[in-house]
């Protein structure tokens, strides 16, 4: 599933949970005209009972602009994307800009 956003670069896309060999954490990524990067992966990687993983980060991934946001269907990740993309295109975007109302933002999970 491939993903169109205006004033973006997007490279890859969204994968089927069924697209096993397709799966993995470096899926999807648009960073937007500011330098904001919204990431897509699949933890574990290749692992059917694996989630969609989407990180917001400006700059380099040491630097996360909220929680990572964890769904397991492709068109959530989509409306996801979208709307981190909205949000964080906005002029003055900040981390406290972040929390929006992006809804299924679950605790984050540390996958080795």
């Amino acid at each position: 599933m491939k993903i169109n956003i205006e004033r973006a670069k997007v490279s890859g896309e969204i994968y089927q949970p069924v697209e096993i060999d397709m799966l993995t954490q470096d899926m999807l990524q648009v960073v937007l005209d500011n330098g904001v990067i919204i990431d897509v992966g699949w933890y574990p990687e290749h692992d059917p009972d694996g989630e969609y993983v989407v990180i917001v980060f400006d700059g380099d991934s040491d630097n996360q602009l909220r929680d990572p946001v964890i769904l397991d269907s492709p068109g959530d990740v989509v409306a996801t994307v979208m709307e981190l993309a909205h949000i964080f295109s906005m002029p003055g975007h900040n981390a406290s800009s972040s929390g929006v109302t992006v809804k299924e933002l679950r605790e984050p999970r540390v996958y080795a």
